[in-house]
Order: structure tokens, then sequence, then C-alpha cells
């Protein structure tokens, strides 16, 4: 369908459930470019009608506790992607095995750990796979 450095987006025929679309969706690093990303967002769920899934790094998180370790993440970082999902009709598809994507500073009192990759679905593509899972195929973690 179209793309940029941040996005791709395909429509995926499917005989027998019908059309739908996936996102692989890539979001801005920098903490300053968070709104920008949010609105990004918002850009890309317009494009179309049809059920759509979004998956990739998002490197934000939805809440608090998607971020373990030192420096709790900023509550209006938080607020702000909630809301971009939410305006998007977009649901999280729970993770299944370990919680975190994202590790910094492993082994050290320093370390971090987010949940920044994620996948987002509307509510129509959910009907079409009711028993879709995303798992974190990282088994067990290791100090």
């Amino acid at each position: 369908m179209n793309y940029s450095r941040n996005f791709v987006n395909i429509i995926v025929t499917d005989e027998a459930r019908g059309d739908w679309r996936l996102t692989c969706y890539y979001g801005y690093p920098e903490r300053s470019r968070r709104r920008q990303a949010w609105e990004l967002l918002k850009e890309i769920s317009r494009v179309s009608n049809i059920p759509w899934c979004i998956i990739g790094d998002f490197n934000d998180l939805l809440t608090q506790n998607a971020k373990a370790g030192i420096h709790s993440h900023p509550n209006w970082l938080c607020a702000g992607f909630s809301e971009a999902v939410s305006d998007c009709n977009l649901v999280d598809i729970p993770l299944e095995g370990y919680q975190f994507t994202w590790v910094k500073s492993q082994g050290t009192e320093h370390m971090i750990e987010e949940r920044l990759d994620r996948s987002l679905a509307t509510p129509e593509w959910l009907n079409m796979f009711p028993k879709v899972k995303l798992l974190n195929l990282i088994a067990s973690h290791s100090s």
C-alpha cells in the first residue's frame, strides 16, 4: 500500500477470511519525537478501514508495568501512547512468555528491561483471528 522509514503497510489477501491489513512499524527512538510517533500511528490508522494488525518496535511503553529496573517511565509518555492506541481503536495482543522484549545493562545494578515490541489489532481483526497468540521466544531470563 505505502511505506516510509518507519512503517510498511501491506494488504493480505486471505481467501478464507477476507482481506486485512498488516503494518510493520518502527517508532522513533528519540523521546523528543514521541508525539510525532503517536501522530504517525493515527495517520497510518486512517489509511484503510479493513481489519488491521500492526506489529513492531514502538519504542514506547503502554504502562509502567512494561518496565523493570531503575528509573520509572514518565507517566505522560505512557498516557500519550495509550491515548494514541485508543484513538486508533487498537487492542494490545497479550504477550505470552517472558514479558520484556528489550534489555539494557544486563547483569549490572543499572539493568533495565522494557516491552517495546508488541502487536496491536483492531477488534475486527481479532474477530477474524480469535485464537491469535503472541509468543516471546525467550523462554527464560538469566542474569
